[in-house]
């Protein structure tokens, strides 16, 4: 699937030629070309980035309160409470998961939170080794942090919360008070983390500060459109991460290069806890955030209004696909959902290719489409 389809999608019936326009900042609708790079910059920050990172800090905090005070009452009725504001903090990150530059990266931040894929299973293996073990180091933040990525964030958590040994987890027994330390450790790591990215993109934080001051005393961006180009290298993450990485190979239609044959099927993110769809659903709410908070839209609007208009109508169309199907948990990846859910391919690259294409054509770049960009 190549290029022709910008055009394919643009002639579409039904498309409407209005803009986009967002209340966060009043000038940012007054987007006119790629010489405003520095307004654009400054709109994703304060309308996208800064706001999702605040979300994803303040679940951290409540997930990591409400296990900590289930764990101290050993109250397993409690265990309901803690799922939830498990799956409240996952979602919340889900909706930064296309942001792969900045403090995240820093120290695999990134890769502690959310460890995967993991295809041979280690991160399970060693949380049910620290597990056996009673392992007392897994208990103390400090010491849980320098141990393997994959024992530490919430894959780690998912196994404890959902897997067998949560039946034990509140229980007041050494096996129970274990588990709970350990789980209240990883809770805590991740918050201490978020707040440490969320310090850094905060006004006046280190990176906050090189992404609004490009230059060349700038150590990573040079020129005011260098951020552009991270700016639209993370729309191409936020479709490829829930479309190529979780979509695809869970339903068995991930291809060997761009035509090739199919790839075997793989298991969906989260399927200990279900949660797989919704972390998808969520990665997609985040894509039309992204264009229509971060300032993308206002970009397009300006000489390709209907381009505009078809990445949120092909992106809502994706929602509603999974929408329909995620109250299915792990069997929305299986017979007859998945059939339901392969419909979802379509809308998902016809926004990827028409508005990268949009989008680096305006500013003058070329975003580096690869295979993975479709099939």
């Amino acid at each position: 699937m190549g290029w022709p389809l910008v055009a394919q999608a643009q002639s579409r019936p039904g498309v409407r030629g209005r803009l986009w326009l967002v209340g966060c900042g009043a000038a940012l609708a007054e987007v006119k070309s790629c010489s405003s790079d520095h307004v654009l910059a400054r709109q994703m920050l304060e309308c996208h980035i800064q706001p999702g990172y605040n979300a994803v800090q303040a679940k951290a905090a409540m997930l990591k309160s409400t296990l900590a005070q289930a764990c101290a009452a050993h109250d397993g009725a409690a265990l309901g409470a803690v799922r939830s504001a498990y799956r409240d903090a996952l979602l919340a990150w889900s909706h930064v998961e296309h942001l792969r530059f900045g403090p995240v990266v820093d120290d695999n931040i990134f890769e502690r939170i959310v460890f995967w894929p993991d295809r041979q299973g280690i991160g399970v293996r060693q949380v049910r080794k620290i597990l056996a073990a009673k392992d007392a180091s897994a208990t103390d933040v400090a010491s849980l942090h320098k141990k393997s990525v994959a024992v530490q964030g919430y894959t780690a958590l998912e196994v404890l919360l959902y897997g067998k040994v949560s039946d034990q987890l509140m229980a007041d027994n050494p096996a129970g008070r274990h588990a709970c330390g350990y789980a209240t450790a990883i809770a805590s790591n991740v918050s201490t983390m978020i707040d440490d990215v969320v310090a850094g993109w905060s006004a006046g934080g280190k990176f906050a500060s090189l992404w609004l001051t490009p230059g060349e005393h700038n150590p990573v961006y040079k020129t005011a459109s260098d951020t552009t180009y991270e700016a639209l290298k993370s729309y191409r993450f936020a479709i490829n991460i829930p479309r190529e990485q979780k979509l695809l190979p869970a339903l068995g239609l991930k291809r060997h290069g761009a035509s090739g044959p199919y790839l075997p099927k793989t298991k969906p993110p989260f399927t200990i806890s279900g949660l797989g769809m919704s972390t998808i659903i969520a990665n997609t709410e985040a894509a039309i955030e992204l264009v229509e908070q971060g300032g993308l839209a206002e970009r397009l609007a300006v000489k390709e209004p209907e381009t505009a208009d078809l990445i949120k109508s092909e992106l809502q169309n994706v929602l509603r696909i999974m929408r329909e199907v995620e109250g299915l948990g792990n069997a929305a990846f299986e017979e007859p959902a998945a059939k339901k859910l392969a419909l979802a391919r379509e809308p998902f690259i016809s926004a990827l290719i028409a508005g990268g294409e949009a989008l680096a054509t305006d500013c003058g770049m070329v975003l580096g489409f690869s295979d993975e960009d479709g099939d």
